[in-house]
């Protein structure tokens, strides 16, 4: 891509915005290492714990299709283990969620943050575009592909695995059938995305952050991933243009909040 001034007077955001990773206007989302901010320590708090606990959701995920098949003839298969991992991805869901609109000072008239609801979380698409995001399944016989947040296209759209989480919680006797593979694989993949939409393929765990602490400049990054994230192609006022001298991880106030509407 040809980078024009037009396009970089167009792309307003120099300062990113809290827990809120974004294409960058040259259309890549960390070249010239300006995904730095990501690991900033104003960034995001409790970044590591966000990390951690959805890496122990995945291998919970992927240990349950040791046992069930990956496949979109199995989606319908229901146990009450699938109902206790789907119920732990949606509640971490809405932990992400929930420390978004916290970190960038989100607020509703005449509600605390523990009464918020979908109805506030929905507004994150706004800051992240979710629903433009796309995570691919490895090994999966059929539809690969979930966009799980795809109905927040139209702000407040429902969402199946969302609600299919709400009625097995609470009534798990006659709503056991809805914590089905389908709807597991669908919550996990929108965590995918949550975690991808705030530390793009970031860690916190890899070399760059064991160095100082083993002194061994040789370490390299062993194999983990499972998902594979496709993140959206923005329109250029909403990418981040991050200036060129912008280097200075140190500078207080190098972030800023989404104005949520």
């Amino acid at each position: 891509m040809i980078i024009t001034q037009d396009m970089i007077d167009k792309a307003k955001t120099v300062r990113p915005f809290y827990r809120t990773v974004r294409q960058l206007f040259d259309g890549s989302y960390a070249n010239n290492g300006f995904s730095a901010y990501i690991k900033d320590s104003q960034y995001a708090q409790g970044a590591n714990d966000d990390i951690r606990s959805f890496l122990i959701l995945q291998k919970e995920f992927t240990s349950i299709l040791e046992y069930i098949e990956p496949a979109d003839g199995n989606a319908k298969a229901y146990s009450l283990r699938l109902r206790n991992l789907l119920i732990q991805i949606c509640t971490e869901i809405e932990a992400n969620l929930k420390s978004i609109l916290l970190a960038n000072n989100y607020s509703r008239k005449g509600a605390k943050s523990t009464d918020w609801s979908m109805w506030d979380y929905c507004k994150v698409n706004q800051s992240h575009f979710l629903s433009e995001y796309v995570v691919y399944l490895p090994y999966w016989d059929g539809n690969k592909e979930r966009q799980p947040f795809k109905n927040w296209q139209n702000e407040g759209g429902s969402l199946d695995w969302y609600q299919a989480y709400n009625a097995t919680k609470h009534a798990r006797g006659s709503k056991l059938m809805d914590a089905n593979l389908q709807n597991v694989v669908d919550a996990m993949a929108a965590l995918v995305i949550l975690i991808s939409a705030q530390f793009y393929t970031i860690d916190f765990i890899g070399p760059d952050f064991l160095i100082a602490e083993t002194g061994y400049l040789n370490n390299e990054h062993a194999i983990g991933g499972y998902f594979s994230v496709q993140f959206p192609d923005l329109e250029i006022k909403d990418r981040y243009n991050l200036d060129i001298t912008y280097t200075s991880l140190s500078e207080k106030h190098i972030f800023e909040n989404f104005p949520y509407k």
